[in-house]
């Protein structure tokens, strides 16, 4: 039984370049992967993963007017995959609610600070080789191995 993939085409009154945008948000996202790209036909493959179920979504954009954008998505099995095609349309349908919420601002993705390097130490900073308690420590453990093996003889 052959089925033909889930598909959804509309337009929508926001100007390319911002529509474009948010595709690329959508791509800082846990289980969204760019695969590949045409900046000049404004076109997107993208894998999804949503739990153990995997596909392929293209994403076709054209420019209708100054401000509206033709959009045209479309989701595939991976090769090999037994996804149903109810799953796919599912799946088509969660990264649509996500996609929309991103571009009419209703939720932002906020960027992660990025952490601050640690300044090195150097070899005479350090305190773990200066630690006379560990010193202390060690030869306790070395005495009480040499007295075990020749009280055990």
């Amino acid at each position: 039984m052959i089925t033909s993939a889930p598909r959804k085409e509309f337009t929508l009154d926001y100007p390319i370049s911002q529509v474009v945008t948010t595709v690329n948000s959508t791509l800082r996202l846990a289980g969204h992967r760019l695969l590949d790209s045409n900046n000049v036909l404004k076109t997107y493959r993208i894998a999804i993963v949503y739990g153990f179920n995997t596909a392929i979504m293209t994403v076709q954009l054209n420019q209708v007017g100054e401000n509206s954008t033709k959009c045209t998505f479309e989701i595939f099995n991976t090769t090999g995959s037994r996804v149903q095609p109810g799953t796919l349309t599912g799946m088509l349908d969660k990264y649509l609610l996500t996609f929309t919420n991103l571009l009419t601002g209703k939720i932002k993705i906020i960027e992660k600070p990025q952490p601050q390097p640690q300044p090195k130490i150097s070899p005479d900073n350090e305190s773990r080789n200066n630690n006379p308690v560990l010193k202390i420590v060690l030869a306790v453990i070395v005495i009480a191995i040499i007295v075990y093996l020749f009280v055990s003889k």
